[in-house]
């Protein structure tokens, strides 16, 4: 593919900027795994993106943040606190039988938080999907790994509640509460499936009949995907427990190109390319969350549509791994003049009514990682292997 080198440059600009500040990045994240605080899916990107630019890095983390992830995995009579984003409260009880194996979304030293009713399921597939990463990049296996892996997983299998493999969430319970999403959504399941692919190659030499199991999961989940979410050029956002399909265009649909698969199926390029169009916001140069919009807090009269910068950083380094370099540094250059910022909150006239600062070191390694992905394509490097 032929790069805009034009468009190149004008990103390498601004990515300066950035690489000024990595190794403080590392020393503050480094005091966070040992001080015990830490997002579970920031730490999935933080890892991911250090083991794209700088394996260094990601070797200085690594131990330290796989042992952070297993040791909160969730057992019977565990405390967690609920944390309820929407409406502001807080509440503590027991995790149950049917909790042990998910993971919270959140550490803070002794204390594990969840914002729904039960462990979120794309914190719990974060979480292993950066055991599953570590291992396998680094060639170590034992039977802690092992045994956390399994019991995460079994805990994602109970989440299927009608048994047609995908997996079903409550209100809220996914990366971004106040759209309070329930039922089964693009994101939790194509980030389900990534998980099923790689870990049948994990496990396809450590325990063939174990791998057989995962293998015929992800046939399963892969073909329901297939079957009920492609519509118009665009993997749908999600069906809901009533099983309407709710046919919208959401940021985080970008997941959808993870799986080998997925790529394989010829739909991902025509997908990137409307997702992109239908939530660019031209009078602000950016990317929107979702196509609806929303009431921020439930005292709210308005109704607001909202950008989330690290996921549209999340969505540029889906495309480039996809092997759409170009599409990656146009979504980039919507992310660098809001990338102080966690959530935008936008008016029926497009002014932007609130910003929450709090873009923070993830946004930051994310798009190094983005361009280090570009800039090997670039040089001539080369793109992913075939599925299974």
């Amino acid at each position: 593919m032929k790069i805009d080198i034009a468009l190149y440059k004008k990103v390498s600009d601004e990515i300066e900027r950035h690489k000024v500040g990595y190794r403080g990045y590392i020393h503050t994240l480094s005091n966070k795994i040992r001080r015990r605080e830490m997002d579970i899916r920031n730490l999935y990107y933080i890892l991911k993106s250090l083991r794209i630019y700088d394996n260094v890095g990601y070797a200085s983390l690594a131990d330290e943040a796989l042992k952070l992830i297993i040791s909160n995995q969730l057992k019977e009579g565990d405390t967690i606190i609920i944390e309820d984003v929407y409406r502001g409260l807080r509440e503590a009880k027991s995790a149950t039988e049917y909790s042990e194996g998910g993971f919270p979304d959140r550490v803070e030293r002794n204390k594990r938080f969840i914002h729904s009713q039960a462990p979120s399921i794309d914190s719990t597939i974060y979480a292993l999907q950066t055991i599953v990463e570590y291992s396998t990049h680094i060639q170590y296996w034992d039977d802690t790994l092992d045994g956390v892996i399994k019991k995460g997983l079994q805990y994602l299998n109970l989440r299927d509640i009608n048994g047609d493999g995908l997996l079903e969430q409550s209100t809220g319970e996914d990366w971004i509460p106040i759209l309070k999403r329930s039922g089964s959504l693009l994101y939790t399941n194509t980030l389900y499936l990534k998980l099923l692919e790689d870990l049948y190659y994990l496990y396809l030499d450590k325990d063939r009949e174990y791998s057989e199991h995962i293998r015929n999961l992800y046939i399963k989940v892969y073909r329901r995907i297939d079957e009920i979410y492609w519509m118009d050029n665009l993997y749908i956002e999600y069906i809901n427990t009533s099983g309407a399909k709710v046919c919208r265009a959401s940021i985080d649909s970008s997941i959808a190109g993870r799986p080998i698969i997925m790529r394989e199926a010829n739909r991902i390029h025509r997908h990137f390319t409307t997702l992109y169009n239908k939530l660019y916001n031209e009078a602000n140069n950016l990317l929107l969350t979702t196509e609806t919009k929303i009431k921020v807090t439930p005292e709210d009269r308005n109704l607001y549509r909202i950008s989330t910068p690290l996921q549209t950083a999340v969505y540029a380094m889906d495309v480039a791994e996809a092997g759409e370099p170009n599409l990656a540094l146009k979504i980039m250059q919507t992310v660098f003049p809001y990338e102080k910022y966690g959530i935008l909150i936008i008016d029926d006239k497009n002014r932007i009514v609130s910003r929450n600062k709090d873009g923070g070191i993830t946004l930051n390694l994310i798009l190094l990682g983005t361009y280090r992905i570009v800039s090997q394509v670039v040089k001539g490097g080369e793109g992913a292997s075939a599925g299974i």
